[in-house]
């Protein structure tokens, strides 16, 4: 076979075969072309998740840095809120035994006249806040009413239910007689109303310690209250220039019995 023979044979494939090879070839490079933009697009798409997802942490982040922010604004507030308690309350015990100091001091007859000045001076008394209504009227009220220092604490805890929940509060003062608490004593500031809401809270403070009377005052009005199991029973409702009249329900009342 020559050569003009065997190119005869071969001509017809690479005539055939070119095209093929060629068609193949664009073919090939249209699938590869194809899938790269494909999987790039796919690449994007992830990016474009991820950021998306970091920026949704990122807000999450802003949003808990935020919140812990406010939370210790609130500590801090809570704080401060509790160290002034704490001095008000230091500064009311302290009065309390500058008190007690010249109670201790007067003799039967004198703590008589002595209170006999203290209800003849109601009338001029003034208060400038709750802590001078407790030093100035609560305190003594109850120390010539007969009770011992002992006898009265102040900011009690309290626990009480309100709906499902257990809640932590405090009665103002906590009278007991012979160990066993007997009045709670809700004091406001000068000018606070006695309203309903007052009262309530007073009430909801004996219903807690298990206390048979409570009593609301603001320095110039007092309410004395005694529970019942339907509806409470207002034992005195006076101003403070008629104490002096109310004084003897006042001891039949609240009056340490002990002896």
């Amino acid at each position: 076979m020559n050569s003009d023979q065997v190119f005869d044979i071969l001509a017809p494939i690479f005539c055939i075969a070119g095209p093929l090879f060629f068609t193949t070839t664009v073919l090939v490079s249209v699938y590869f072309i194809r899938y790269l933009r494909r999987s790039n697009e796919e690449r994007e798409s992830d990016l474009r998740e991820k950021v998306r997802i970091i920026k949704s942490k990122n807000s999450q982040i802003r949003l808990l840095e935020e919140r812990i922010h406010s939370l210790r604004k609130s500590c801090a507030e809570k704080e401060s809120e509790l160290r002034e308690k704490a001095q008000i309350e230091s500064s009311l015990k302290y009065q309390i035994r500058l008190l007690e100091k010249r109670i201790q001091i007067l003799s039967q007859d004198a703590r008589a006249d002595a209170c006999r000045e203290w209800l003849l001076s109601m009338a001029n008394r003034t208060y400038r806040n709750e802590i001078e209504v407790e030093i100035k009227f609560v305190y003594p009220l109850f120390r010539f009413l007969g009770y011992s220092d002992e006898d009265l604490l102040i900011r009690v805890p309290v626990r009480m239910q309100v709906g499902r929940q257990q809640i932590q509060a405090q009665a103002d003062w906590v009278i007991f007689r012979n160990g066993n608490p007997v009045i709670v004593v809700e004091a406001k500031e000068p000018g606070h109303p006695l309203g309903e809401q007052v009262v309530e809270q007073a009430k909801s403070y004996a219903f807690g310690l298990k206390v048979p009377l409570y009593a609301v005052t603001n320095g110039r009005r007092l309410q004395v209250f005694r529970r019942e199991v339907v509806n409470d029973i207002c034992l005195i409702d006076c101003v403070d220039n008629e104490l002096s009249n109310y004084w003897s329900n006042l001891v039949h009342y609240l009056g340490d019995h002990k002896d």
